[in-house]
């Protein structure tokens, strides 16, 4: 059981009767509001919705909040929910849970590095040296920093299975990013011993699963987002 936060808008049909404007609609009483939200232990939202409906926190306080692909949030998009506070002044947030990878996909931003560089000294001294970093990013360069084996050990795990791809293709990220503590579930697709041999062009011949294809650049293509020669190389295979 669970009340969501957001517009029909953006919600599959079927989950739109736990949108807490459709679960409140009976309520004709403040009374009947607080006893609705207090009686439910998980409510789901964007870190945006859930900034704007701060009022929340001061109906129910919460255990733990738990913050989905952290690395691709900014500090400020989060501050509305890491500063909530009940009707005590107290914070409306037992524990913070951020999961993330600051090695995938960090957060977008259209600046360059030099643009959102910090230079005051008090931020940078707390670790916040620039705009473009997620928190998550900095909490976990702070506590590398403190050289500390025990508190990072206490403060920071790592999901080290993964379900997604071939060994042969996980093989190059597990060495180069992760120490090769990434682990293969084992599931049917993981375990396919079949080989593969394709041609292309007449003159690339694929033998392996994980294989490095050289494709020519769009000249005429300005905006870079298309390419007629990786196009019709995915055809061909």
């Amino acid at each position: 059981e669970f009340i969501r936060m957001g517009s029909e808008l953006s919600c599959d049909t079927c989950y739109r009767p736990y949108l807490l404007e459709n679960i409140l609609e009976g309520c004709t009483r403040r009374s009947d509001v607080r006893e609705k939200i207090s009686g439910c232990r998980i409510f789901v939202g964007t870190v945006a919705t859930l900034s704007n409906k701060l009022e929340l926190f001061r109906l129910k306080r919460f255990d733990v909040s738990i913050i989905d692909e952290a690395t691709q949030i900014l500090e400020p998009q989060l501050l509305g929910v890491l500063s909530a506070c009940d009707e005590t002044g107290k914070n409306a947030i037992g524990k913070f849970i951020m999961i993330g990878d600051h090695k995938q996909l960090p957060a977008v931003v259209l600046q360059s590095a030099e643009q959102t560089e910090i230079y005051e000294d008090s931020l940078r001294s707390v670790g916040i040296t620039n705009l473009k970093d997620s928190l998550f990013e900095r909490l976990y360069r702070s506590l590398k920093l403190m050289n500390d084996e025990e508190i990072f050990s206490r403060s920071v795990d790592m999901l080290s299975k993964q379900g997604r791809m071939h060994p042969d293709v996980a093989h190059f990220s597990n060495h180069a990013f992760y120490n090769g503590k990434l682990q293969s579930l084992g599931l049917p697709h993981q375990q396919d011993e079949s080989t593969l041999e394709v041609a292309i062009d007449n003159a690339i011949r694929i033998t392996s699963r994980m294989f490095f294809i050289p494709s020519k650049r769009e000249s005429h293509n300005c905006s870079g987002k298309t390419n007629h020669y990786e196009a019709r190389l995915t055809a061909e295979l």
